[in-house]
């Protein structure tokens, strides 16, 4: 039975805060029990799976089996949960099920996540209270590229109270041209020669349009930077001067601006 799952879609993933300190949040990505059993119906029927439960030594081990049609048996994965803060049984039963699914391979991407941090300046339900820093925002992956290791490369996160999104990880390789068959000539050999772009040409064509101008107007005022710091950091004049490859840039390391502009440590 060769079986492999796919990767799990942004919908099907939640975050939760993993930590809170001065400087703001960290998040952590997971799926839920419903997201398993989905996966699970999907790929192999909903007749063709089962789960049970046992103790061992005072800990609940969940199995997941699947049916091997080819062996014509059962094919089973377990794993041990641990219980939650409120309820204990319903807790141990549904983290030993989702481990025992990670153990087949369902969601074992969420692991190569990239840290996920979101400053203090980006969180809108955050304070300190008896000494201890907060937050209660909730936050909504929107979108999520995995490498050809199935590998997370990159994932976008928005704070839903705030409205700040960012995205973490690194950007997929741009896909290249398939290379011209050996002995045929990519052009006619009468064809007019192409004539080469000037400098200014490739600079009209790579500078940012109104939209993506507003977008950076608007999380400047958000989060209180200065529209002429971000262009000095830049070293452009103007929103008019960004190429769509500084645009690139700001977006992907928005975290890191946020934190250098606003000097905070």
């Amino acid at each position: 039975m060769d079986l492999k799952f796919r990767t799990l879609y942004a919908d099907e993933i939640d975050v939760r805060i993993g930590s809170v300190n001065r400087g703001g949040v960290s998040l952590l990505l997971y799926k839920d029990a419903r997201c398993d059993m989905s996966i699970l119906d999907e790929h192999v029927g909903s007749l063709n799976w089962k789960r049970e439960h046992e103790v061992i030594d005072g800990k609940l081990f969940c199995s997941v089996s699947i049916y091997d049609p080819e062996k014509k048996e059962w094919i089973s994965k377990s794993d041990v949960g641990t219980e939650s803060f409120t309820e204990k049984e319903k807790g141990e039963s549904s983290d030993s099920f989702k481990r025992a699914c990670v153990n087949w391979g369902i969601g074992r991407e969420l692991y190569t996540s990239p840290s996920i941090f979101f400053y203090s300046n980006q969180l809108n339900n955050y304070r300190a209270e008896n000494g201890k820093y907060k937050c209660y925002d909730t936050f909504t992956v929107t979108d999520i590229q995995y490498d050809s290791k199935r590998q997370i490369a990159n994932v976008t996160i928005r704070n839903n109270e705030s409205g700040v999104v960012l995205t973490f990880g690194h950007p997929l390789p741009e896909p290249t041209e398939p290379s011209a068959p050996e002995n045929v000539p990519s052009t006619p050999a009468n064809a007019a020669p192409t004539a080469v772009p000037s400098d200014k040409e490739l600079h009209e064509r790579k500078k940012i349009n109104k939209e993506q101008k507003d977008y950076l107007i608007t999380e400047c005022e958000k989060l209180y930077i200065k529209l002429e710091d971000l262009l000095a950091l830049y070293k452009v004049k103007s929103l008019d001067d960004i190429t769509f490859r500084q645009y690139d840039n700001m977006i992907k390391n928005w975290d890191k601006i946020v934190l250098q502009l606003n000097n905070f440590f």
